[in-house]
């Protein structure tokens, strides 16, 4: 993200945020709340899964709240 400061500044602290995770073939391209911040070429990994890590939830209310899922094109 250094070389991205839109894309550094794209997240709110403390507030819900959008993200798309874009995978085609070798490409992947991610936003973070409508503004690009990767764009990238992977020729090593084909296939594989797109996970989500939550590193802190913030109170008991939030526990176990789901996300709008995915589209897959094939």
């Amino acid at each position: 993200m250094n070389y991205n400061p839109k894309g550094q500044n794209a997240f709110k602290n403390g507030e819900w945020n959008r993200a798309r995770v874009e995978a085609i073939g070798n490409s992947i391209r991610t936003w973070v709340n409508g503004i690009p911040c990767a764009d990238l070429l992977d020729d090593v990994t084909r296939s594989g899964f797109i996970a989500l890590q939550v590193h802190a939830i913030g109170s008991a209310g939030q526990e176990g709240k789901q996300f709008l899922g995915a589209t897959y094109v094939s």
